[in-house]
């Protein structure tokens, strides 16, 4: 049998508590404080630069924001590798509640080197393609001795510098005679080179999936952007032809610094959206797919998620622990976090491969797919950042019902034991 509450006129105080109480009920949710919260107007900070443009179109199309020259009295600060922020002045200043895009030790998972380490030490290498730090003595002897055995070797090899990005500084396809010699002066990670990559019309791809750090602690919270960019290389894929980066290489800066008039004259057929991916799946027979969306929302999406669980997981206790101000468990958000992106290569037969952690991902306007995805992702985070600001939880963000989340998918939130 339902309950009423019946509610005479002579007593509207009884009427007037129950609606606080009902208010009170409702403005528990992060949602509902973001929406008390319009008419403060947050101050932004972040130098000039490339992504500048892209924040302040952004910012100027909302009245909750506005970018101020000064960042000591910025709410969020948006800052780049070499950009240099006196934190113990704003503590000092008493203002602990700022927000920072800044995880010390994320070199940890972005240094090539030590994300092949990382996954190593927590049994999951094989998420990447078969990979030799040549800068370990074990692991060079256990890379020549493989290139060197009896048996005949046909791979092909990759390699990267430990901590350059951009695709700079690799080569393909190089003798591992002349690797041995050059890892005796360069430190120089080795990666089997995919000799069966997924070709979407001829030419190599690969996929950068943006994700966001949004806390290490209280919440330890990992968010997911589901709409991504899928990267083709300008020339068609052959097993040859290796010192040419505009058949291997599907990395934007090197597409633009090797041929800048034939990116520009093509960068929107060389930028795909994965609903575009998606279908061209499902029209290639060789792939086996029969549902392209199907196969993006139940095996690529998750496979992704499942990868940055990992990769968060096992690099977590080394970021907590290299925090420079460290926050008691069960005191809250402590205001750091940090936008990354992730690059991963399909071969033919639709396997996942990881291939490196970026930091600080390009978020330029550049093409249609990402005009359509950087302005939308940035707004959302902005959101996220306020409500963890304003004191959310990892249960604000569980129920897909009633989380404020849009296009972001939670990867991991967990909350210490006080």
């Amino acid at each position: 049998m339902a309950s009423f509450i019946v509610v005479s006129k002579a007593d509207p105080l009884v009427f007037l508590g129950i609606a606080f109480l009902a208010i009170l009920i409702a403005l528990e949710t992060p949602r509902a404080l973001f929406l008390l919260e319009q008419p403060h107007r947050w101050k932004f900070w972040m130098p000039d630069g490339a992504e500048a443009p892209c924040f302040l179109s952004i910012i100027n199309k909302t009245s909750r924001w506005k970018r101020t020259p000064d960042w000591s009295e910025a709410d969020l600060l948006w800052v780049r590798y070499n950009t240099m922020v006196d934190e113990s002045r704003l503590r000092l200043q008493g203002r602990p509640g700022y927000m920072v895009n800044r995880i010390r030790r994320s070199r940890a998972m972005t240094d090539k080197a030590l994300l092949h380490r990382v996954l190593a030490s927590v049994g999951q290498a094989a998420l990447q393609p078969t990979t030799f730090d040549l800068s370990r003595e074990e692991e060079r002897k256990e890379f020549f001795t493989l290139c060197n055995g009896t048996e005949k070797n046909d791979d092909v090899w990759i390699s990267k510098p430990h901590h350059l990005a951009d695709g700079k500084g690799i080569r393909i396809g190089e003798d591992p005679n002349a690797l041995y010699e050059r890892s005796k002066q360069e430190d120089v990670l080795v990666q089997r080179y995919i000799a069966n990559p997924l070709l979407l019309k001829g030419k190599k791809m690969e996929i950068r999936t943006y994700w966001l750090l949004a806390g290490l602690q209280d919440p330890f919270l990992v968010l997911m952007y589901r709409d991504a960019t899928v990267r083709r290389t300008s020339r068609n894929f052959t097993m040859g032809e290796f010192a040419d980066p505009l058949v291997h290489i599907a990395n934007t800066y090197r597409q633009k610094e090797v041929d800048p008039a034939g990116y520009w004259n093509s960068v929107d057929e060389r930028k795909w959206s994965l609903q575009r991916l998606a279908e061209y799946v499902q029209w290639d027979e060789k792939t086996g797919i029969l549902n392209g969306t199907e196969w993006l929302h139940e095996e690529l999406l998750p496979t992704h998620r499942k990868i940055l669980e990992t990769v968060a997981l096992a690099v977590h206790p080394i970021l907590l622990d290299q925090r420079r101000f460290p926050v008691p468990p069960g005191y809250g958000w402590d205001g750091h976090f940090d936008l990354f992106g992730m690059d991963t290569i399909l071969d033919e037969s639709l396997r996942v491969w990881l291939t490196e952690i970026q930091m600080r991902p390009n978020l330029s306007l550049e093409s249609q797919v990402k005009k359509q995805i950087i302005p939308c992702l940035i707004r959302e985070m902005l959101h996220v950042l306020v409500l963890l600001h304003l004191g959310a939880t990892c249960r604000d963000f569980a129920d897909p019902a009633s989380s404020p989340l849009d296009r972001f998918q939670v990867v991991l939130c967990a909350m210490s034991d006080r």
